[in-house]
């Protein structure tokens, strides 16, 4: 048998071939990344909104927003029952001597430091057309809460307490026609809500604010 005779060329390291382009490393970690990229991209599109859905989250909404305003709606219908009361001569003694203490306390459940009032100025809609009409009766219940409805329960209690200034009785009155006004716009802004959300059955339900006069 022949022997091949080695020469120095025989010594040479041959580099390796080149692997192809799908089994580099380097092409698989661009693929990774840029799986991770897209899957960050779709999660951050705006998924499609049904009207029962949209529906759905304004009425949640509507329950927290309700719930909110509970304590101030109860603590406003108390203070003018008193008011009429006292107007009407038919406050018995011992009901006189509690209620500049009922007064006072139907008061603070109106102010932002209530932690009902405070979580009602928290609120955020959503951002379909339905969710902002949803959003502006939050805004309408904390004006109708921590304006209207305070202002009206401290003019009761300055006139309870014959420390009313000469335009104390006007203030009250003023303060009666924005609770009423304010409440009619909040319940438009809902019904609005509802036709954007096509008339959902159940509708979302309406705002739970008193319809309050003066005696």
């Amino acid at each position: 048998m022949t022997q091949v005779p080695l020469t120095p060329d025989s010594y040479v390291i041959q580099n390796p071939p080149r692997p192809v382009w799908y089994k580099r490393t380097s092409f698989f970690i661009s693929l990774a990344v840029g799986v991770v990229v897209l899957a960050s991209v779709l999660a951050d599109l705006p998924s499609k909104v049904t009207p029962a859905s949209d529906a759905s989250a304004q009425t949640s909404l509507m329950n927290e927003i309700n719930s909110d305003v509970a304590g101030c709606a109860f603590a406003l219908q108390e203070s003018f029952l008193i008011y009429r009361d006292e107007v009407n001569h038919t406050l018995t003694r011992a009901d006189r001597s509690i209620a500049p203490s009922m007064l006072n306390d139907d008061h603070l459940s109106c102010t932002l430091t209530s932690s009902s009032i405070y979580d009602l100025a928290n609120i955020q809609g959503t951002g379909s057309a339905a969710g902002k009409q949803i959003n502006n009766v939050a805004v309408i219940a904390l004006q109708w809460t921590s304006f209207d409805a305070q202002t009206a329960i401290l003019d009761i209690y300055n006139l309870f307490e014959r420390k009313a200034k000469p335009g104390t009785l006007t203030s009250l009155r003023h303060s009666t026609t924005l609770l009423m006004s304010d409440r009619a716009r909040a319940l438009t802004a809902i019904s609005t809500a509802n036709a954007e959300t096509g008339h959902p059955v159940p509708p979302i339900p309406a705002i739970k604010l008193p319809s309050v006069s003066l005696p």
